[in-house]
């Protein structure tokens, strides 16, 4: 749990006051959102579902979005990417990392209704074309780099037992 809270805090303040400095179109890259799926590929379920919760709240502190949003939409990418991480990564351990541009593009879609039901208006052509597809590219890049990281997190920190 506390390496959670450390890491997603990190995180976000990086995606907050550092990572707008690297854009495509009105895309940046989003770190949050790398690590939890990337968790959620390599420890499932439960502790995906613990990093969304947790790194949605520091997202979300660091947003003009409506409070909550975040940790929706990390919540829904995080279930995905722990169901179809773990048969993906039977086929080959890094071939999970290629699902990040779907999941990007799901994490989008769940936020962007989740602020048009909280009344926030969503023009869905230029968001898709201008931040989402972007968005989509600059997270499959980013994604080895932050993947490798917590793998050696994760090998570090594994539980006995554990069957990653």
């Amino acid at each position: 749990m506390y390496l959670a809270m450390i890491v997603l805090l990190l995180g976000a303040l990086v995606q907050a006051a550092v990572l707008p400095q690297v854009q495509i179109g009105q895309a940046s890259v989003n770190l949050v959102l790398l690590l939890v799926v990337s968790w959620s590929m390599l420890r499932g379920i439960e502790e995906g579902t613990l990093w969304a919760i947790v790194g949605g709240i520091c997202a979300d502190l660091f947003s003009a979005a409506p409070f909550g949003v975040s940790i929706v939409a990390l919540g829904c990418v995080a279930l995905l990417a722990a169901t179809i991480g773990e048969p993906l990564r039977q086929l080959h351990d890094y071939l999970p990392l290629i699902s990040v541009a779907l999941l990007t593009i799901v994490y989008y879609l769940v936020l962007g209704i989740a602020m048009a039901l909280f009344g926030w208006p969503v023009d869905w052509t230029p968001t898709v074309a201008l931040l989402v597809l972007p968005a989509a590219t600059l997270n499959t890049l980013w994604m080895v780099p932050v993947h490798l990281l917590l793998r050696a997190v994760d090998r570090c920190t594994a539980r006995p037992g554990w069957l990653p």
